[in-house]
């Protein structure tokens, strides 16, 4: 039974780091997906006291010097675990870092609202110039440029489909996401490497997968039904399945799940390809929670990756 919406939520202000947590109001937008842009998170609390609205502010122009660049945009951490009561532990639902945030007033309520990237930080601000030579790993070129994105995100999994050595010198010089998706689009050219390989980063860490690759042992949403939440009939928009649920915070970017729905044609086992929450935690305010799930269609056969 999911019973007793809660959450907590961690964030990073001009001078202190605040914890927020239920009853206070929060409606949440979260947006997750294997894309290479970022996954984004819009949140919004209501009648903090007047300190804490003065303190989570943020202008997304706001910059400040660092030993590499004489100006570089300031990083501030926000982190939302949310759940149910029934549960026990509160699963991280969003990490990343705020984009903008500031107060305003909207009848008898104050509004704070949190606008966030996830790993947009360290895609704007990662930086690399290195070379490598020929017979270097492959998988090894992939760690040292997902290490060229710390310390603001970490590394995921990076799958072992990666094999084989360089065949020339590589120089990697740059905005370091940007080689590292030049670097994947390379190996796709070769006809001796995965050619749908995506780089992509989900709570903070960089995930470099195959398409038919999935997050083994995850500890995710097993099984998709009526009994764990499923709403309406999943719906098919080209490659990707849809479907609504009831707040499902376990929702996990790359895991497997079982889809069992009325519409016995759809069921089967998918790799999820997006999560998105929308919806309300209130103690005074009635309303929806909902997550989407984006579900690939694909190939049926996954490859669990560690």
């Amino acid at each position: 039974m999911k019973l007793g919406r809660t959450y907590e939520m961690t964030v990073e202000g001009v001078t202190a780091k605040h914890t927020v947590k239920y009853p206070i109001t929060l409606t949440m937008g979260i947006n997750r997906q294997i894309l290479s842009s970022s996954s984004t998170g819009r949140f919004t609390l209501y009648n903090l006291s007047p300190d804490r609205r003065k303190d989570i502010y943020h202008d997304m122009y706001d910059c400040k010097a660092s030993k590499d660049r004489p100006m570089q945009l300031v990083y501030k951490h926000v982190e939302l675990k949310a759940g149910y009561e029934s549960d026990g532990v509160l699963p991280v639902v969003f990490k990343g870092n705020i984009a903008s945030a500031f107060s305003h007033r909207q009848g008898p309520d104050w509004l704070t609202t949190i606008d966030c990237w996830d790993g947009g930080f360290a895609r704007a601000n990662g930086d690399i110039n290195i070379s490598r030579p020929a017979g270097y790993g492959l998988k090894d070129c992939l760690n040292d440029l997902v290490a060229a994105l710390a310390p603001t995100v970490a590394r995921g999994i990076i799958s072992s489909s990666f094999v084989g050595k360089l065949a020339k010198e590589r120089i990697f010089s740059g905005n370091a996401w940007d080689e590292l998706q030049a670097f994947i689009r390379d190996l796709g050219a070769d006809p001796s490497q995965p050619n749908d390989a995506e780089a992509w980063i989900d709570l903070e860490k960089v995930n470099v997968m195959r398409r038919t690759d999935s997050l083994a042992g995850s500890s995710g949403l097993p099984v998709i039904s009526a009994e764990t939440g499923l709403l309406n009939t999943p719906r098919r928009q080209a490659t990707l399945l849809e479907a609504e649920m009831e707040f499902e915070p376990r929702a996990t970017l790359g895991m497997m799940a079982e889809l069992q729905s009325k519409e016995t044609y759809l069921n089967g086992d998918y790799k999820t390809m997006g999560v998105r929450h929308n919806g309300i935690i209130s103690a005074v305010v009635s309303g929806d929670l909902t997550t989407r799930l984006n579900l690939w269609v694909g190939v049926k056969k996954f490859n669990p990756v560690t």
